[in-house]
């Protein structure tokens, strides 16, 4: 029910509204033996990757049992079946490095044209299916942006979308950007059209979040600078000065009316805090509303799970 209406099961409802109750016939078959795949009926709002969480199974094993791929879209009364996998287990490749990871089902996959795949996770909560915000993560060097779309799900799904598109080269057996910014321009802007034609009003086109770590951090200034409308939020993790050359003070200052805040998060024991603190007196002496973190306990990492506030 709660499924149904885009909300979480304790949201305090208000009289007089309306609510979607979903058929009888969308459960899960209580008569399947121990070892056999169970059946569920698609009902409306449902995607892979909610069933999946719903029924404790990974994304992967789900879409194979059905011979579907992991981004295909549900239609209302579809049939699927559920795999008997151990309940509660998760893919080994999607666990954390280190701490743990709230239980959830894995990214979906946007496949683009002439670009490497994007991951994508939809938003949770009450409002998930309306107008929602897009939060973008450029992953460093030689990540495994699949992955790291997984740890930033548990953060920023209750705020929007989260959307990880990948860097075109490969490095160290995971991705890199090839210090290539423009590229990375063009998967950031197929990947929210491409979420947008899939999805429709429920993805916001404007007033949306950059965040990108270290190469990430490169090609995330250089897209911003050039779409502060796109994207007027943005959070930099290992921010430098000379990510943006030596017009980086102008650029900055033309894109000043369209960013509506700057978060630069540098550890202080990261090799370019310096750099750091140059590039937010850019913003600062733009008028551009600066919150600049240089946190002693931090290195050149993405400390997602031992810090996550």
């Amino acid at each position: 029910l709660a499924a149904a209406n885009g909300m979480n099961e304790s949201d305090v409802l208000a009289i007089g509204r309306r609510l979607v109750i979903p058929a009888p016939a969308a459960q899960v078959r209580p008569t399947a033996p121990p070892g056999e795949a169970a059946e569920y009926v698609v009902v409306a709002g449902d995607t892979l990757g909610s069933i999946a969480l719903r029924h404790r199974v990974s994304l992967t094993s789900l879409a194979r049992a059905n011979g579907i791929r992991e981004a295909d879209l549900l239609r209302v009364g579809q049939r699927l079946r559920i795999p008997p996998e151990q309940r509660g287990a998760e893919d080994a490749s999607a666990a954390p490095a280190r701490g743990p990871v709230p239980a959830r089902s894995g990214p979906q996959r946007l496949d683009l044209p002439a670009a490497a795949p994007a991951y994508f996770y939809e938003p949770e909560g009450s409002g998930r299916l309306g107008l929602r915000p897009v939060i973008f993560y450029l992953h460093g060097r030689g990540a495994d942006p699949a992955r790291d779309c997984q740890r930033w799900a548990p953060i920023a799904r209750r705020h929007g979308w989260l959307v990880c598109p990948s860097g075109a080269g490969h490095y160290g057996g995971g991705r890199t950007w090839n210090n290539d910014w423009p590229a990375g321009q063009a998967a950031v802007t197929a990947s929210l059209a491409g979420l947008r034609a899939r999805f429709g009003r429920r993805v916001q086109l404007y007033g949306n979040t950059l965040i990108g770590f270290s190469e990430g951090a490169f090609v995330a200034m250089n897209v911003g600078v050039r779409a502060p409308r796109t994207f007027s939020r943005w959070l930099i993790l290992g921010a430098s000065d000379g990510y943006l050359g030596a017009d980086g003070a102008a650029l900055v200052a033309r894109s000043r009316a369209g960013l509506r805040r700057v978060v630069l998060l540098t550890g202080e024991h990261d090799a370019v805090v310096h750099e750091t603190r140059r590039a937010g007196a850019w913003f600062e002496g733009s008028g551009v509303t600066l919150r600049l973190l240089t946190p002693t306990s931090l290195a050149h990492e993405l400390a997602l799970e031992r810090e996550p506030a």
